[in-house]
C-alpha cells in the first residue's frame, strides 16, 4: 500500500498491517479514511468501499451501513484511532493520543454502564418485595 499520510504515526500503522494483514472491507475503510482530507459520513464509506449504486437509497442500506460501522470497530479494536463523532462522521487520527482518548471513553462508559445496572439492581429488587405480597 503507496499512500501519502498525514503522520509519521499513520505510516506507522500501515507498517503493522503489512505483518497484520486486514480482511479485504476493513482494509477500504482504512484506506479511505487515510486519504480522507476531513471527516467522511459513514454513508460515504459504503459508497467507496461497496461502490456507488445510483439504485441503492443514501441511508437506506442498514445492512450496508452496519457492515461499515463493524469494520470501524474491527479497527478501533485493533487501536485504529478512529474518530466517530455523533451523526456518523469518521476520521483517522493521526497519533496515538486519540487511542488514549478512547481508551478512558470507553472505560467511562463501562463504569457509567456498572452505575446503571446497580441501579436497575436495586430498584428491582425494591419490586420484588410489593410484587410477592399480590
Amino acid at each position: 500500500m503507496t499512500i501519502k499520510t498525514q503522520s509519521p504515526y499513520q505510516n506507522m500503522l500501515i507498517d503493522l498491517m503489512k505483518d497484520d494483514p486486514l480482511p479485504e472491507e476493513e482494509r477500504k475503510i482504512f484506506e479511505a479514511l487515510l486519504l480522507a482530507d476531513d471527516f467522511l459520513k459513514r454513508q460515504d464509506l459504503v459508497d467507496i468501499v461497496f461502490g456507488k449504486d445510483p439504485k441503492r437509497a443514501k441511508g437506506y442500506n442498514k445492512e450496508l451501513l452496519d457492515r461499515i460501522r463493524e469494520g470501524v470497530e474491527y479497527l478501533q479494536d485493533r487501536a485504529v484511532p478512529i474518530h466517530v463523532l455523533h451523526g456518523g462522521l469518521h476520521r483517522l487520527g493521526n497519533n496515538m493520543d486519540w487511542i488514549e482518548y478512547t481508551i478512558e471513553e470507553l472505560e467511562n462508559q463501562r463504569d457509567r454502564l456498572q452505575e446503571k445496572v446497580d441501579m436497575m439492581r436495586v430498584y428491582y429488587g425494591r419490586q420484588l418485595i410489593p410484587f410477592e405480597k399480590l
